[in-house]
């Protein structure tokens, strides 16, 4: 099974859809520097974090989740 690296995949559709890294923190009320760890993939969201970042990006399930 491939590894996924949720930060790549968040970061492309944060940019697909305009949005800065301050925007979307603030969208889903997370910290700029956390999300920015995400990003980097320093660090991890929660299950409920990923799916705020996924609602507020439109980020399909299957990008994270094979069904």
């Amino acid at each position: 099974m491939e590894k996924i690296e949720i930060g790549n995949i968040i970061k492309k559709y944060r940019k697909k859809r305009g949005y800065t890294l301050k925007e979307v923190a603030e969208m889903i009320d997370l910290s700029l520097d956390f999300l920015v760890d995400i990003e980097k993939n320093i660090s991890r969201p929660s299950y409920e974090n990923l799916f705020k970042l996924m609602y507020a990006l439109n980020i399909p399930n299957n990008e994270f989740f094979d069904f």
